[in-house]
């Protein structure tokens, strides 16, 4: 499985952040798929949270913890 995993801060307070992590099951085989649905993915979690932003981000094996990146 892999995961996305997010730095994400709130757009009224640019000091108040988290981490935040997506898991899928799709085959993210290739750079270019885990490019493409990581970008779908950070659209459609930014459209459903609007007070956040998106600082950093970055796809791996959903194993890892959240807190190595």
């Amino acid at each position: 499985m892999i995961a996305l995993f997010m730095s994400i801060c709130m757009i009224d307070q640019p000091t108040q952040c988290r981490r935040e992590r997506l898991n899928f099951d799709a085959d993210f085989a290739t750079v270019q798929r885990r490019s493409l649905y990581g970008q779908l993915a950070m659209a459609a979690w930014a459209g459903d949270h609007q007070n956040w932003t998106i600082k950093r981000w970055r796809c791996g094996d959903a194993t890892e913890l959240a807190e190595s990146f």
